[in-house]
């Protein structure tokens, strides 16, 4: 019977039909290999656009990084920013958040006066 040379001495032809393998795995395992790398490239992406701007803001911040961190870190609440040390702060200070302003007097964590009303 006569075949083709190229065949027999498997030029031209895949690895794996070569050696028996089914092909269609083979590219089954490529495919996904490209998910994983996808996968991998979106949670780069997205990390990014949550991480970036709070670099920038490290970058373009006019208080030394540790004052900056802890700045970031205030924002939660006011007994975050007392837990870093930035409570109370007025405005344009570290610390202050107009979120965590309640009477907006600019003094932000004020300690609360429950004797209003008695002197």
């Amino acid at each position: 019977m006569w075949t083709d040379k190229r065949y027999q001495h498997g030029i031209g032809v895949s690895r794996a039909a070569r050696h028996g393998r089914n092909v269609s795995h083979n590219l089954s395992r490529l495919r996904y290999s490209w998910y994983r790398y996808r996968t991998g490239l979106f949670f780069l992406i997205g990390v990014s656009f949550l991480i970036g701007p709070m670099v920038i803001g490290m970058i373009t911040s006019p208080w030394p990084i540790g004052v900056t961190i802890r700045h970031y870190a205030a924002r939660a609440n006011c007994d975050a920013a007392r837990t870093v040390g930035l409570a109370p702060a007025r405005r344009g200070q570290p610390g202050y958040w107009d979120n965590l302003d309640a009477d907006n007097d600019g003094k932000s964590c004020e300690p609360f006066n429950r004797g209003w009303g008695k002197k």
